[in-house]
Formats: C-alpha cells, sequence, structure tokens
C-alpha cells in the first residue's frame, strides 16, 4: 500500500495546457489508465462505503443507526478528498480552479438537470405532474442555495469545490507547514459551528459547511503525511469495536444530552467537543474496517464499494431519484408508511439501497464510456486499452 501511495504521489508538475494537450494523446491516455489502477485501494472503498451511507440516510433507517453513521459519514468524504489532496498537477490557481470546475461544478450541474428532467417525467407518468420553475433554478445556479429551487448544483459538489480552492490558497499562498494548516482548519470549523449556532441560514454555495469541512480535509492531509509512521494497532480488528463504541458513545451523548442529532446539511452540530470527537472516531472507524476490507480482499464487499467509490459523484448525483423510483416500486407490493419496527426498517432499507444503486449502474456506465468529458475527463480513443 506504501509503494502504491508513493508511486501516486510522484506525478510530475503539468499546466493546464499541458495536460489537456498529453490527454489527447493516447499513449497519455493508457499511462493514466495505468496511473488509475494504482489508486489507494482503501480511499475508493471509503468513498463507496460513505456513498452506502448517503443511500442509507436518504431512506428507511432506525433512529439509532443513522444517528450513529450522520456523525461521520460526511466528514469522512471531506478526509478521504484531503488523504488524496495535492497541488502538484496544478502549478496556478487558475489551473487548479479550472480543473475543480471541471470535475466538480460541471458535473453536479449536468446531472441535476437530468435529475430535474427525469423527476417531471416521472411526475406525469405516476400522475402527479409539477411546473419546473425554470427562473427560479436558473437563479439557483448563481445564487446555489440548499434545499430548494434555489440550489441546483448538489450541496456537497459546492462545499468540496469550496474546501479545494481554500485548501490550494492556503497550501500555496499561506503556508505549507501542516501544524499551521491545523490550527486554520480548526479555525474553520469554529467558524462553521458558530455560524451554525447563532445565524443558521443556509449560506450561498454552502459555504458554512466547506468551513466545517476544511478541518476533516486537513486532517486527511496530516495522516496522509504521517501514514508510514502511525502505528499498525490504531487499524487493528480489535480497534474497529473500540472505535465504533467511541463513535456511538458520542452520537448517544449529542442526541441525548445536547438533544440533537449531527447532521451536517441542515447545520445541525449537537455540542462541539461531540460532534468532533463523534466525526473523528467516526472517521477512524471507517479507516480501519476499510483497509481490514483491503487486507482479506471480501469477495463481495470490494468490488461493490470499489465501483460505488470510483464513481461517488454519479452515485452522488442520481441517489435521491433512484431512491425514489425504488420507493414507488417497493411502496407498490409493501406498506412502506406508519410505525414500523427497526428490523422493518433494515429490511426495507437495505432494499431500497441495493436498488437504487443498482439503478446507478447504467447510468454510471454511459457516463464513463459515451460522455466522461462530464466528469472532466478525456475519452480514450476506441482500441486503445483502459
Amino acid at each position: 500500500m506504501t509503494a502504491d501511495y508513493e508511486r501516486w504521489n510522484k506525478h510530475e508538475v503539468l499546466s493546464e495546457t499541458q495536460i489537456d494537450a498529453r490527454h489527447s494523446s493516447g499513449a497519455f491516455a493508457q499511462r493514466e489508465s495505468a496511473r488509475n489502477d494504482k489508486r489507494i485501494a482503501w480511499v475508493d472503498y471509503g468513498k463507496g462505503f460513505a456513498m452506502v451511507l448517503v443511500f442509507w440516510g436518504h431512506t428507511l433507517c432506525p433512529e439509532p443507526f443513522r444517528d450513529f453513521f450522520y456523525a461521520f459519514h460526511m466528514p469522512l468524504f471531506f478526509f478521504l478528498s484531503g488523504f488524496v489532496f495535492s497541488t502538484r498537477h496544478y502549478p496556478t490557481l487558475r489551473s487548479f480552479v479550472v480543473r475543480r470546475v471541471r470535475t466538480l461544478l460541471v458535473p453536479g450541474l449536468v446531472f441535476n438537470v437530468i435529475v430535474i428532467a427525469l423527476e417531471w417525467l416521472n411526475g406525469i407518468i405516476v400522475g402527479q405532474p409539477f411546473n419546473v420553475p425554470v427562473l427560479h433554478y436558473l437563479l439557483g445556479v448563481v445564487l446555489e442555495i440548499r434545499g430548494g429551487d434555489l440550489g441546483i448544483i448538489p450541496w456537497f459538489f459546492t462545499s468540496l469545490f469550496a474546501i479545494e480552492i481554500a485548501m490550494y490558497v492556503v497550501q500555496c499562498f499561506i503556508t505549507s507547514k501542516i501544524q499551521w494548516q491545523f490550527v486554520l482548519g480548526i479555525i474553520a470549523s469554529l467558524v462553521g459551528y458558530g455560524y451554525s449556532e447563532f445565524i443558521g441560514h443556509t449560506a450561498p454555495w454552502a459555504l458554512e459547511t466547506a468551513c466545517s469541512g476544511f478541518f476533516f480535509l486537513v486532517l486527511g492531509k496530516i495522516m496522509r503525511q504521517q501514514w508510514d509512521s502511525m502505528p499498525g494497532w490504531l487499524f487493528s480488528a480489535p480497534m474497529i469495536v473500540v472505535w465504533g463504541a467511541a463513535t456511538e458513545l458520542f452520537a448517544w451523548l449529542n442526541r441525548h444530552v445536547a438533544g440533537e442529532q449531527t447532521d451536517i446539511y441542515l447545520n445541525q452540530y449537537g455540542w462541539y467537543p461531540f460532534y468532533m470527537a463523534d466525526a473523528i472516531a467516526g472517521i477512524m472507524f471507517s479507516v480501519a474496517l476499510l483497509m481490514m476490507i483491503e487486507r482479506f480482499r471480501v469477495p463481495v464487499l470490494v468490488p461493490i464499494l470499489d465501483f460505488v467509490g470510483a464513481n461517488s459523484l454519479i452515485y452522488y448525483s442520481f441517489n435521491n431519484f433512484a431512491l425514489v423510483l425504488c420507493e414507488q416500486w417497493l411502496g407498490a407490493v409493501m406498506n412502506l408508511n406508519g410505525r414500523r419496527f427497526w428490523q422493518m426498517q433494515l429490511g426495507g432499507g437495505a432494499l431500497l439501497v441495493v436498488g437504487a444503486c443498482l439503478l446507478c449502474v447504467p447510468i454510471t456506465v454511459v457516463v464513463n464510456r459515451w460522455c466522461p468529458e462530464i466528469m472532466g475527463k478525456r475519452r480514450i480513443p476506441t482500441g486503445k486499452t483502459r
């Protein structure tokens, strides 16, 4: 795993123009494909794991289970982004911003327009047509206020965009010392928490969640730098239980002492010490679990998590619509309304998550095979090895 990371980390610095020029050659496409094969496996698994939790959190899920993983599943995304964060390919802020626009904002906008169209069509089919507020949506592209017609690009895309741009500025123009970046991360998380407590209104472009998430991106960078020197027992099988218990403890404290479930989307964090301890414990629980999955190459989980993780942005964009379709189909054969035992919620939720994930497979295949440009990728010429 360390060797894979070293190979990944030694890419040469290229300008945006050079990247585009070299992407156009078949040889470079093959080398890029080889590089992708050397990705850090558990990081992709982690994105897949967090994405499955996103699906589960958006459908039938018993409250104690949701409290548990809501504490860390979005911080885990930011942490993993920090673990692989690099400015090596981008000598200028402009080149970095252009690349992130291509790989985050453009896919988010395109996919959500498709989702709106599919929802409109589905509404007609099921006899619940609705008007599409086009002017609101157009204004939303500028304002990007999540939770209504003024939010078009998924909030996670805009939040991660802001976080990574901020990290580039800090890294290249303010300080490259990780200790000071850690201090700035703490300050940013306090700003995000204070905003949620004393203002609470959704900020344009998810900037308040970006403040909260910036710390976890820095945390990922720190772990990457210290990876070789970190003791292995931190990620051993017994520690999965320890980290999981700590996550559950702080989730319980937030729910029953602070009286609030952690939900970054809703600007809900509970008490700051509980929230931070909960998120960090949950991240450590996830990393230990993912490394165990990687070590033993768990037969069913590895290909699923790898596929979902490598295509996490596509899955994130279509998760709500896929779940709505599955709820309509499953609701036609069983009662999904009213009070349910948690065992029934687990079973029904699992069916909905599996169905929605399967629905996203053909969408992912179409995007990767016929229009990878949406994701900011170059199409590999026919006949070249992927």
